[in-house]
């Protein structure tokens, strides 16, 4: 499973290296999906001791603001979400970024 960052994409918005990782992203989900079932999760937010010591409060409310939901993803609702990704539940399923954003990005 591929994963990325609210941090990598906050950082590096339209920029060189984010086009970069986006196309390096993309060959690597390729190659895989045609050998396993493999999904890419486009994270949002997410409520951890990493995100508090990494952001200030005002930055975290500045994120906060630009969800639809108003809110952080918890870690407790991440790991949910992947354990279904993982199970036999989504098996159709591949080649797919599934963004668990709180629809930021429809915004």
């Amino acid at each position: 499973m591929n994963t990325g960052s609210a941090l990598y994409n906050q950082q590096l918005r339209d920029s060189t290296r984010q086009v970069i990782y986006k196309v390096q992203y993309v060959i690597i989900s390729a190659d895989l999906v045609s050998r396993w079932a493999i999904n890419g999760l486009g994270l949002g937010f997410v409520d951890s001791p990493l995100a508090r010591r990494i952001f200030s409060e005002i930055q975290i409310a500045q994120a906060i603001e630009g969800t639809p939901l108003r809110r952080m993803t918890t870690m407790k609702e991440t790991a949910s979400f992947i354990k279904l990704l993982a199970s036999g539940s989504t098996s159709f399923v591949t080649g797919q970024t599934i963004m668990f954003d709180s629809g930021r990005n429809l915004r």
